[in-house]
């Protein structure tokens, strides 16, 4: 019978080109045992090999090197769910994002209730712009891990991916109610009051002419002349013409 431990996880950090300067991985470290009674070059002995290997792999950053180990724990014990979410996050680290969506979903299927396999199928979902099938995974993170503010911040960015913007800011001010100088969360939340005010600026030159609607205008493009984001002077021109207009 094959035997092994699970130790809690381990969160390792990766540099990377996102925003976020440290991935979360949530590697369950798995140590298999082998009885005396097995020889050496027996399933019990490679399993035990293979999840030493696998763990010091990751330990280095060397993913290539532990999604093999892992494969070879896998075809040894396909029924066990943490395998299939270590070979997982293997393979998302290495970028290979549907092979470690097929093995968080092998993952999901034997354990429902881990956290990793369902916040990193919502995040491959999330990145793969297929934002519907992204929810429910993320969700169950959240739910399985209600203080984690990785899963908390993927579920507001998928709810405003989605279109449902209120939902996504009630969601990042929960983010900042655990942690109120997250940076990332502040940052994401000040992109969607910045991408909604842009919205709204879209339609001002499309209101009827009226003193009204110049004076209007005339305000917003004095305010997008002090913002920074042209030329200093650059809508001068236009806020006069507006205001003689309002005149």
């Amino acid at each position: 019978m094959i035997r092994y431990t699970l130790s809690k996880q381990v969160v390792f950090t990766k540099p990377c080109a996102e925003r976020s300067c440290a991935i979360f991985c949530g590697v369950l470290l798995l140590c298999f045992y082998a009885t005396p009674t097995y020889a050496q070059g027996s399933a019990e002995e490679v399993l035990h090999q293979s999840s030493q290997a696998a763990a010091a792999a990751m330990q280095r950053f060397d993913y290539a090197t532990a999604e093999r180990e892992y494969l070879k724990i896998a075809k040894l014990a396909p029924k066990v769910a943490e395998v299939h979410n270590n070979l997982g996050l293997a393979c998302y680290l290495q970028g290979k994002l549907e092979p470690a969506a097929e093995h968080f979903q092998s993952a999901v299927k034997l354990k429902p209730s881990l956290y990793a396999p369902n916040y990193f199928l919502g995040r491959i979902r999330y990145k793969q712009g297929k934002f519907r099938e992204a929810l429910p995974f993320v969700e169950r993170a959240l739910q399985l891990e209600p203080e984690n503010m990785e899963a908390c911040r993927q579920l507001a960015s998928t709810q405003v991916a989605l279109k449902a913007a209120h939902r996504g800011i009630a969601q990042y001010r929960s983010c900042l109610k655990k942690d109120p100088r997250q940076m990332e969360v502040l940052y994401d939340l000040a992109v969607v009051y910045m991408n909604l005010a842009g919205q709204s600026f879209d339609h001002v030159a499309e209101l009827p002419s009226s003193a009204f609607s110049s004076l209007i205008k005339a305000s917003h493009y004095a305010n997008l002349d002090e913002s920074g984001l042209a030329e200093r002077g650059a809508w001068i021109q236009v806020v006069r013409t507006e205001y003689r207009t309002a005149i």
